[in-house]
């Protein structure tokens, strides 16, 4: 009896006191049909001068040359074109062209579709004027319901571009050379095979369980430096290519793609051959309470995730205005000292719960698991007291 006793006692207590609370159905913006019109959300955008107002100062850009520009706020056409789900400048113009929108934005008549692509594309610089006041709105959102930043988890997920990459060694001569010199006996294709999604996803997932230190089966291209490179301009486009080496040292190649934006990784192996992945990461932080994400880190395919989990804790600080989450979750991808000293060493100042009263959060626990979001989602769903369905985004 005695036995059974200490051995009850030795346990280890559980690693969490208490459970992560989410808030049901909080992002089906489907079941709410004003939150999916452009119109309405252009109108109350604008209820909020604090953020409207600095967001439209910074993506107005004045030219000296041609004629006066079209009185409106382009800032507000670009959020209608976001969430009207169009990646195509002109299909967004055809399909609106009818729509309120326009006089909402301030725009007294339709411009043309040229005119549309100039002006959209002439923001691309400016998107961290859109992050800020993203961040504005979610740490309103936080102020006002501190769950929605208590408890965050990292997750990432892989996106793939259209562009391709060439081989575009400059001395032909010289590369036919290398390629026969190193056994291979001709230069590698000009062009080379994608690697399908299927790939791409179980690899990432059989790395993710893995230590980062440990070799995986994909490797990263090691990208060219803009001052090396040819610095060779596509045809018609604004931005140069983004030049790649492939290869040994004795062999080695230069590769190119359009997108200059896109890193590469190889997939190597003695049953499906060389295969590369062209394209990127959208590395978010997610909060539990809502299951939205509260801060977005783009990343390269040629880039780790680990690594570049720091300038996510950062962003994320920025974002709920400096409420430091209580706990932090990711995968053992992640479970190296750069993301565990990140997350632990940045002090959060003290965040208002109530008018009487503030309260310091507690230092980050952070917990490296193999366990997938979704799992973790359903855990929190059945351990959460039952909450009254509410919109924390709609707080005033």
């Amino acid at each position: 009896m005695s036995t059974r006793l200490a051995s009850r006692q030795r346990r280890p207590q559980r690693r969490f006191a208490r459970a992560a609370e989410i808030l049901p159905r909080a992002t089906e913006f489907s079941d709410d049909p004003q939150l999916c019109d452009p119109v309405w959300v252009v109108t109350q955008i604008q209820n909020h001068p604090r953020i409207l107002d600095d967001l439209v100062e910074a993506t107005s850009f004045e030219s000296s040359r041609g004629r006066n520009r079209v009185p409106g706020r382009w800032c507000l056409i670009m959020l209608a074109m976001t969430l009207s789900g169009e990646v195509d400048v002109q299909t967004f113009r055809n399909r609106y062209a009818q729509s309120p929108v326009w006089s909402a934005a301030g725009f007294s008549y339709v411009p043309t579709a040229q005119t549309c692509w100039n002006r959209l594309t002439e923001m691309e610089p400016a998107h961290h004027a859109f992050e800020e006041a993203a961040n504005k709105l979610i740490a309103r959102a936080v102020e006002a319901e501190p769950r929605i930043a208590r408890d965050v988890w990292n997750d990432a997920t892989g996106f793939e571009t259209n562009a391709v990459l060439e081989h575009c060694c400059e001395d032909r001569d010289a590369c036919r050379a290398r390629s026969k010199a190193s056994g291979r006996g001709k230069p590698p294709p000009r062009y080379l095979d994608r690697a399908g999604n299927e790939l791409i996803k179980d690899t990432r997932h059989d790395e993710a369980k893995e230590s980062p230190d440990t070799d995986g089966d994909s490797k990263p291209l090691p990208a060219v430096n803009q001052e090396d490179s040819p610095g060779e301009r596509p045809k018609r486009r604004k931005r140069p290519y983004r030049y790649f080496e492939y290869g040994p040292a004795r062999d080695r190649h230069l590769y190119r793609t359009m997108d200059p934006e896109a890193g590469a990784r190889i997939y190597e192996g003695s049953h499906r051959g060389r295969r590369f992945w062209l394209g990127g990461l959208n590395q978010a932080a997610v909060s539990f309470y809502l299951g939205a994400p509260l801060a977005v880190n783009v990343i390269a395919a040629n880039e780790s995730e680990a690594t570049q989990y720091p300038t996510l804790y950062r962003k994320l600080l920025k974002a709920t205005g400096g409420v430091k989450p209580d706990t932090m979750i990711g995968d053992r991808g992640l479970s190296i000292s750069t993301c565990s000293s990140s997350t632990q060493s940045r002090a959060s100042p003290p965040y208002s719960r109530g008018a009487s009263r503030a309260r310091t959060s507690p230092a980050t626990q952070w917990t490296p698991t193999s366990t997938t979001a979704t799992e973790c989602r359903a855990a929190s769903t059945a351990a959460a007291p039952a909450t009254s369905r509410a919109r924390a985004w709609a707080t005033s």
